[in-house]
């Protein structure tokens, strides 16, 4: 087995995901770069003194080696970025991610909101016994967007720029600007909220896509920064495996520490110590399937070999099935070959003779809507039957040019279905209730009719079994109740032969109330 890496991680061989325009709330579009290169610190221990950090390689390029260079510096005044203000990072990266959800660009300035929504996107613990976010809190993400303002990345020829697709150097930073709420804006307005202006790099490259979708729940529920790091450079690394062989990706260790980044220890016992709670995590919670420890040939240096577990192949094919709906993602991946798309992308497609009788139907449906019979075979082999169906129904609904992509995005973020389609359903759903509750009165009504018609017919039968002494008996007990002059009309008819047929209803009718009421007090035996 070969246990030497390939290659050594670089920028160019992280190759971008594509993105598409629209994404569900728990995942978040985030910038490729600031993905693979580290930005914030991972431990409170040793911040307040803690000024940058930085990454370095050596790569080839053109038949040159070059190094890269990949640094940021705080600003002493207001300190270097830690977990916390990664925190606030991503919940602008939500709010970014609803832009581009609504618009496809995002534009200068971005309004934030009030610090209480920001709070809540945040998920932060309310203050103790009160229902609401103070002061400690609002001056704890001011103090962060201050870090993250002051902080600059120095690049050496490892920020990609999708736009220009080429490597630069330059000196920038994340946010331009922090405008809060009743400060005055660039165009001389007071701020109604607050807001915040992106540096140009970082917009610019916002714009030209070179972003990933991020997991934002899943990362959050990560216990251990490390595994919370790691998760996202593996997730740009795991998306860039190339071949049906490339089974794992291999980072050597001292080249992790620097992405991380964490200190690097001189003894392998250490080293492992230092991660391995963090691969266990990722291991725990599906994001790996396994992970090794190797040493190198040559200069002996530690390996470390990733397998993707189950929740990564799953995001590789969000990812992968997104890029095949826009004609903007039809360009080829900086790094990425034909094979690579196929690595996991057939797993996902089950063939006729897999098929069951309601993924066929449903097969058939979203063939019939215009999508690509391979595309309609992944998304019934990896999504919920129902969740398609709702949407094969909601589509029409919907305004859109690309009905059958619209539908594809749909049905793999589990967007909500359009207002028009609910409404209609709840409307289908009152008119079919009241249909079934008027067919359940009828039913009723029929049941208690039929059990009339068999009790009378029964009775009936009764009055025609009874002796000529018990039928003259009930006879004069009718006599009795009728009203005299009921009676002396029904004497006359039976005089001149028979009642007439409402009077012989009413004869019936008064005979098995009398019959009844007899059976119930068991009198027809004296009668």
């Amino acid at each position: 087995m070969k246990r030497q890496c390939d290659r050594d991680v670089a920028p160019e061989k992280l190759p971008p995901p594509e993105a598409t325009d629209l994404v569900g709330i728990e995942f978040i579009r985030s910038e490729v770069n600031l993905l693979v290169f580290p930005f914030f610190a991972l431990t409170t221990k040793g911040l307040k003194r803690k000024l940058e950090s930085e990454f370095r390689a050596l790569v080839e390029r053109d038949g040159q080696r070059v190094e890269l260079i990949w640094n940021v510096s705080a600003n002493p005044k207001y300190g270097y970025p830690g977990l916390f203000d990664r925190q606030v990072h991503r919940a602008i990266e939500q709010i970014i991610t609803e832009i581009l959800q609504e618009t496809g660009r995002v534009e200068n300035p971005i309004p934030l909101g009030s610090l209480y929504s920001l709070c809540e996107r945040m998920g932060l613990t309310r203050q103790a016994g009160r229902q609401e976010y103070g002061g400690r809190q609002y001056q704890a993400i001011r103090r962060a967007l201050e870090r993250i303002a002051t902080a600059s990345i120095k690049s050496e020829g490892s920020f990609y720029d999708k736009g220009e697709q080429r490597w630069t150097s330059q000196i920038f930073h994340l946010y331009d600007a922090v405008i809060f709420h009743g400060k005055r804006l660039r165009d001389g307005t007071v701020a109604d909220t607050n807001y915040l202006y992106l540096s140009d790099t970082y917009l610019q490259s916002i714009n030209a896509f070179y972003v990933k979708p991020l997991d934002y729940l899943y990362q959050r529920s990560l216990r251990s920064p490390i595994a919370s790091r790691l998760y996202e450079i593996l997730s740009v690394k795991f998306y860039g495996m190339r071949a049906r062989s490339q089974s794992r990706v291999c980072f050597k260790y001292s080249t992790l520490t620097q992405l991380l980044p964490v200190e690097q220890y001189p003894y392998l016992a250490h080293a492992k110590k230092q991660l391995n709670p963090a691969h266990e995590e990722l291991l725990a919670t599906g994001f790996l399937s396994a992970y090794e420890w190797s040493r190198g040939r040559g200069d002996g240096e530690w390996l470390l070999y990733y397998r993707p577990g189950k929740r990564a192949k799953d995001e590789i094919r969000r990812a992968r099935a997104e890029r095949q709906l826009a004609a903007r993602d039809q360009e080829a991946l900086p790094g990425a070959d034909a094979d690579a798309d196929q690595t996991w992308h057939k797993e996902a497609i089950p063939q006729s003779d897999e098929l069951t009788p309601v993924q066929q139907a449903l097969l058939s449906q979203l063939v019939g809507l215009n999508m690509s019979e391979t595309t309609a075979r992944e998304l019934i082999g990896s999504r919920d039957p129902q969740i398609i169906g709702t949407w094969i129904e909601a589509i029409g609904y919907v305004q859109a040019q690309d009905k059958a992509a619209f539908l594809v995005k749909a049905i793999q973020e589990n967007w909500e279905p359009p207002e028009e389609y609910l409404r209609a359903k709840a409307e289908q759903e009152r008119h079919k209730s009241l249909r079934e509750a008027e067919l359940a009165r009828q039913k009723k009504e029929q049941q208690r009719e039929q059990r009339r018609e068999n009790e009378a017919r029964k009775l009936d039968q009764l009055y025609e079994s009874l002796s000529p002494a018990q039928q003259d008996a009930v006879d004069q007990e009718i006599a009795t109740r009728l009203p005299p002059f009921l009676q002396e009309q029904i004497r006359r008819q039976l005089s001149q032969g028979e009642p007439s047929s409402a009077s012989a209803v009413i004869l019936r009718h008064s005979r098995r109330e009398v019959l009844r009421e007899w059976l119930k007090q068991d009198k027809l035996r004296d009668a």
